[in-house]
């Protein structure tokens, strides 16, 4: 009989900042390094927040793709911040299309949605209990549009420094001093 689940075993007993290294480290390969990753440690009064910052190292533009935040004294559970997804609609593959509200038939329907809302379990994707599900989880936030799209726009940017100044050429500007009082 086997009680423990397989995602328990010490090959996989990682904390979660390796992890995030080895997933920049991939990038920076990836990219034949144009992209490199740091990782920024916050330490705040009751967690700790690990930031994924990608830098091209051409342009010097930086991203900051997400964060992890854990307890202090515990690695896991942890939680994924991700991006938002900043992709205008007309852009997205996938939107949502708000319905109409019907037209009420009675008075009791009216009173149903009068009626307190009974409480609800809401469950968050991205939390991680054990460093292959967070794996799975950096796996599966890579694969996100909206984060690939931000990783190939940073990849492709010029950036501020590498810029040309822009040229005034042929312009009719009279670039003179104009005369003082004393010389005219």
């Amino acid at each position: 009989m086997n009680f423990w689940p397989d995602d328990i075993k010490i090959d996989e007993a990682l904390v979660p900042r390796d992890i995030m290294e080895e997933a920049g480290q991939e990038l920076t390969n990836r990219t034949q390094n144009k992209l490199e990753v740091t990782i920024i440690i916050n330490e705040l009064d009751d967690r700790s927040v690990l930031a994924f910052e990608v830098m091209n190292t051409d342009s010097l533009a930086v991203l900051n793709l997400f964060e992890v935040s854990y307890q202090k004294e515990n690695f896991y559970p942890l939680v994924i911040s991700p991006p938002k997804q900043d992709i205008p609609e007309f852009l997205r593959r996938q939107r949502i299309v708000k319905g109409t509200i019907d037209t009420f038939q009675t008075f009791a329907d009216i009173a149903r949605m009068t009626e307190r809302t009974r409480d609800r379990v809401i469950e968050n994707p991205w939390v991680c209990a054990t460093p292959t599900e967070f794996k799975e989880k950096l796996k599966m936030l890579f694969h996100q549009e909206h984060v690939k799209a931000r990783i190939m726009n940073l990849l492709m940017s010029e950036g501020i420094a590498e810029r040309p100044n822009p040229k005034v050429d042929n312009m009719d500007v009279d670039t003179s001093v104009p005369p003082t009082d004393n010389e005219s």
